[in-house]
Formats: structure tokens, C-alpha cells, sequence
């Protein structure tokens, strides 16, 4: 039987705990432009989901794949939230 799925608040706080643990980068490549990863934890029965996109087949680049939302140029208020309101927003 598999352990019963953690809460809202503990998967948040797992997350948020672990990216704490690590230091935070900022890659600069040449010929890339900026962007950041959403990674949206629902608060979902039966427990915290994922919540990922299909992108689709009219872009030049990637079609089909499965993937996060994607931030061109994130706001700093994005960078390092898991939680930011203004991102729930563009979700819904």
C-alpha cells in the first residue's frame, strides 16, 4: 500500500525548503533569451498535483512535448514563489 500523499501545506513546504537549500543561478547564454519555469502545485484531492502543459503543434520549436508553463522574462515577484496570486490568475 503506498503512504498516504502529503498535504498542501507539506508538499509547499518541502519544495520551498528544498530550494532554500540550494543556491540560487542565473543563467546567461548568448543568443538565448530569458525565461523562467512555473512549476503550479494544486491543492487537489487526493493530495498536491503537478500541473504541466502540452504545448501544441503549431510552434516552431518542441511541438507536442509535455512541459511546465513557461515565464519569458518573469517578473522577480515569480522568481523563487510557489505561491505568487498574480500566477494563479494566469492560470485559471
Amino acid at each position: 500500500m503506498p503512504a498516504p500523499a502529503p498535504s498542501f501545506e507539506d508538499a509547499v513546504a518541502r519544495v520551498r525548503t528544498a530550494l532554500a537549500a540550494r543556491p540560487a543561478r542565473t543563467l546567461e547564454v548568448p543568443g538565448f533569451r530569458r525565461a523562467g519555469v512555473l512549476v503550479p502545485i494544486l491543492d487537489r484531492s487526493p493530495g498536491p498535483t503537478l500541473l504541466f502543459t502540452r504545448r501544441t503543434d503549431t510552434l516552431p520549436h518542441h511541438k507536442g512535448e509535455i512541459s511546465f508553463p513557461a515565464l519569458l522574462r518573469p517578473r522577480p515577484t515569480f522568481l523563487g514563489s510557489l505561491h505568487a496570486p498574480s500566477a494563479c490568475r494566469k492560470l485559471t
